[in-house]
């Protein structure tokens, strides 16, 4: 009886020679730019809230023992939790396959050959009714639709300085030439 033979994914090349070198492709999505100093101390406080909320919350249902109260308040918190963690995961990824748009609500997935290119628009700074406008990066789609992104200057992921949103237009840009 032949011995099984076992895969090696780490080290393959070291196990088996004429195994064939293949295209490293980017399958997990990346964030473009990092969270900013804003949104983590927002998110850090969100989520010690959310902690401290659900510690107290548990106390006083397993003490209690009232039914309404427990379902009303489970969903409460649960609803909170959903909304910290989406919070979380909150801006624009790109991977070797699209663009991935993340927004508390949606998330919008889109592959590099339905994106024509990516445009600069003027836009409210966060849909404010005030008359401060800022510079947005979108993306335009072959069916002439309009994605825009989490890259604006005065974006709350410190995005405040014009160095920072070139090098974030940047990046998207080189990944849509790329495909």
């Amino acid at each position: 009886m032949p011995e099984p033979q076992f895969q090696k994914p780490i080290f393959r090349n070291v196990w088996k020679s004429d195994v064939e070198v293949r295209i490293a492709e980017q399958l997990r999505y990346l964030r473009i730019g990092h969270r900013g100093l804003v949104r983590l101390t927002l998110l850090i406080l969100l989520t010690l809230n959310l902690v401290g909320i659900a510690a107290i919350s548990i106390v006083y249902l397993t003490s209690s023992g009232d039914l309404g109260a427990s379902i009303l308040l489970g969903f409460g918190i649960a609803t909170f939790a959903v909304l910290v963690f989406r919070g979380w995961m909150l801006g624009t990824y790109v991977n070797d396959a699209g663009c991935k748009i993340i927004r508390l609500l949606t998330t919008r997935a889109i592959p590099w050959n339905d994106i024509a290119k990516i445009e600069e628009l003027s836009s409210r700074l966060y849909g404010l009714p005030l008359r401060l406008r800022t510079r947005h990066l979108a993306m335009s789609t072959n069916s002439l639709e309009l994605v825009m992104t989490h890259i604006f200057i005065g974006s709350i992921d410190g995005i405040f300085t014009e160095e920072n949103y070139q090098m974030k237009k940047s990046l998207l840009q080189r990944w849509l030439d790329s495909k």
